[in-house]
């Protein structure tokens, strides 16, 4: 191993050695609520990347089917 995998791995157990347990309460609706927040965040990036997919796809086949035609000499 290298020296600096060598002193991450040297850095990740002495965290482990030292960790002391949190004592900390974690209400049970906290999951509900962090939901309601990123549900509707990744709704609308994955909306938004579907958009422009599709968008990026018919620029693509009309740049491909430009240089077809091009290159085969026919026109419309």
């Amino acid at each position: 191993m290298s020296n600096k995998t060598m002193m991450n791995v040297c850095l990740i157990a002495l965290m482990l050695l030292i960790a002391k347990p949190a004592l900390a309460y974690v209400d049970p609706n906290t999951g509900g609520y962090v939901f309601q927040i990123l549900f509707p965040i990744l709704s609308g990036i994955a909306a938004i990347f579907l958009f422009f997919r599709d968008q990026a796809k018919r620029a693509i086949h009309g740049i491909v089917n430009l240089v077809r035609r091009t290159f085969r000499g026919k026109t419309d």
